[in-house]
Order: structure tokens, then sequence, then C-alpha cells
């Protein structure tokens, strides 16, 4: 059974042929006898068979075409059992004539593109011109099957297609009627793409925290993205095993977790690709022990006065261990119904709505496991 079928050229004034692949697995044993057909055999004739051996998986077979007075398009068909394949062959009056064929760049590295540029000697007819393509190595560079000069230009151009592959040159081809021209394309293999920087934020951890890492490549990711892969040093930090920088992008971010350790422990996370790694070092804390320590106020200073409905932000210190901190706000100093007593996430709290009076303010850390730390001294602020 016929497998596929190219017409080679698509568009003719003289003629042309037909191109008919089977599957391999149908090759072996017996020839193939191939029945050959024309929706329009006055305007292009084919013979009625075409045999292919069976140690062959493809065969050849003419087109004759005759002269038309106005563009015809005719349908080329072969069957076999019983799957058929069909084509269409455009005839013209006359074909303008193919005068060129360039690519740019000659060379390119590969899993990049290159473009070809056709040519002809005068304007396209109505309806356009398909250019016939192909290649010598399509594994390793590709062109579609045909370009299209539209109607009344005299050029178009496509693109062509690089692989990764070794050191290599194909011949492209450009066929228009009976002219055919060639254009060289070299393939060089492409420099790889390798990992130039690894940090991570923030170097140092209590354990059970985590770090976010980020690796840099040395150039954008070709398509398909690039795989980092990560390692660890020691099992009290973890990183994925891998990350994929995404095609065209030069970073990717990936997180480090770690686990809680009993002595200050330096851990080297490293990052891997394109036989280049780097590393950079995690540094996890035990979690401190006893109470927290008091946050030390650092603004609104002593005494400070705010017009009511202001903005009010109040700053002060971080405490190692802390993973959260409680901040109360009261008229009273003794802080017996606070206004305000809100935990937070961060260093500071900012606050519009409090009451135009004499108020004071205080705060204190809270670890992990939900332990509070010693309040800080109490600061007096006047809303008025």
């Amino acid at each position: 059974a016929p497998d596929s079928l190219t017409l080679d050229p698509v568009e003719t004034a003289s003629g042309s042929r037909g191109i008919v692949r089977i599957p391999l697995s149908a090759t072996v044993g017996h020839d193939q006898q191939l029945r050959l057909t024309s929706s329009n055999p006055q305007v292009a004739s084919v013979p009625e068979f075409l045999t292919i051996s069976a140690s062959m998986d493809s065969g050849v077979f003419p087109i004759t075409t005759s002269a038309v007075t106005a563009r015809t398009v005719v349908t080329i068909s072969v069957t076999g059992g019983g799957v058929t394949r069909s084509a269409d062959l455009i005839v013209h009056p006359s074909l303008p004539t193919l005068t060129a064929f360039s690519v740019s760049p000659t060379s390119v590295p590969g899993g990049t593109s290159a473009t070809g540029t056709v040519t002809l000697g005068s304007g396209a007819p109505a309806g356009g011109v398909a250019v016939s393509l192909s290649s010598s190595l399509p594994g390793a560079v590709s062109v579609p099957a045909t370009v299209t000069v539209p109607a009344g230009a005299t050029s178009a151009s496509f693109t062509v297609t690089a692989f990764a592959v070794d050191n290599t040159t194909a011949q492209l081809s450009a066929t228009l009627g009976g002219a055919t021209l060639f254009a060289a394309l070299g393939v060089t293999r492409a420099p790889s793409t390798t990992v130039t920087a690894l940090t991570l934020s923030p170097t140092t951890v209590v354990g059970g925290a985590s770090s976010t890492g980020t690796v840099t490549l040395s150039s954008a990711a070709p398509t398909g993205g690039v795989v980092v892969t990560l390692t660890s040093s020691s099992a009290a930090a973890t990183a994925p095993a891998n990350v994929t920088v995404a095609a065209g992008a030069t970073t990717e971010s990936f997180t480090a977790a770690t686990s809680t350790v009993t002595a200050q422990t330096a851990i080297t996370i490293t990052a891997a690709a394109g036989g280049v790694s780097r590393a950079a070092t995690l540094t996890v804390n035990p979690s401190p022990t006893g109470i927290l320590a008091a946050p030390s106020l650092v603004s609104p200073a002593v005494d400070a006065r705010f017009n009511a409905g202001r903005t009010i932000v109040f700053d002060w210190s971080d405490v190692g261990g802390a993973a959260s901190y409680t901040i109360q706000i009261d008229d009273q100093s003794n802080f017996s119904s606070p206004t305000v007593n809100q935990m937070v996430s961060a260093s500071t709290y900012s606050s519009s709505t409090l009451p135009a009076t004499r108020m004071w303010w205080r705060v204190r850390a809270i670890d992990r496991s939900g332990a509070a730390g010693a309040w800080s001294s109490a600061r007096r602020f006047q809303v008025r």
C-alpha cells in the first residue's frame, strides 16, 4: 500500500514526476504494483501502473503535461492495497524562470534557523506559484515542501530549521518547472548551555526554614529548556533533584528546605548543567533555646505626636529565632485592655485608625513553637 505521494515539481508548464513511498514493512517478500490515475489525463497523463520492487521503499513515475491556456489543477492518485494517496499538480500556460535561490546566514548552530529566499525572473502568475523545496539531509536541516510566491511578486522567503547535530552541510534545492537551483547550509554543533551561577537567599536560616535558590545559565535555554541537576551535601537541606530553565530564559528558582539541627551546619548546594557545576553554601542554625529576647523599639520616638488619621508606622528590631511578633497598643501603660493586640510576621506594623489620645506601645517575639519571648519596653506617643 502507498504511504505517500509527492510531486516534483508541484507547479509546471513542462511536465513533472511523482514519487511514491511505501512502508518499510511492505518492502520484504514481493514487488508492489500500484495503479496510477489522473483526474484530467488530457492535461497531465501518467502510466497506468507503477511497480516497486521488493528491495525498494519508493518508486518514481513521469507525469506528461500538455499545453494549457489557463492555470489548471489536476489530481494525481496512486492506489494499492485498498489505500489511495493523492496530490494536486498545477499546470500553467507558462511559468516565470527561477533565477535565484539563497540561504542566509549560510551557517548556523544546531537548534536555530536560517531564512531561505527564492527569486523569479518575472512576477508570479494569478494565484501565485509554488516552488518545490527539498533537503539532502532532512534529519539535520528541514525545509517546507513548497514556498508560494504570491501573484505579481518576484520572491518569497521561508524558514530553514537546523537541528542539533554534529557539524555537517546540507544541500537544499528549489525547483520550478524544469529549473532546479541549489544552496548550501552549514550546521555547527551548538555551544553547550552551562550553569554560570547559583545563589541562595537567605544564606543563613534556622533549621525548619527554607531558602530560595536561583540558577543562572550562560545563555538563553534552547527549545525544550535546560535541565539543571541539583544536589545537597547534607540531608539537613533538601532541594529538588532538578529544575528546568524554560526555553528562552536564563534563570530559574527553586526551594531548598531545611530540617532541625543541633549545631550550626554549613551545607553545600550544587547545580550542574552542560558539564559545568556551581555551588553555594547554606548555613543552618539550631533553633534558639530559652525565651526569645525582647525587641528594641525603633519608631515612633518617645512622645512622638501625630495628627488623627495619619498612618503611623511602628518599627522594631528583628529577633533571632522569631517566627512572628505581637504588638500591643493601649491608652493605659499597663496594657490592661489593648486597643491593638495584633500578631504580624514582619518587624513592622502600620495603622491610621488609632483614637486621638495619649497611648503606649510594646512588642514581643513568638518562636516557631508558639512560645512568646520577653516584652519590649513600653513607649508613649500622642495622637491628636
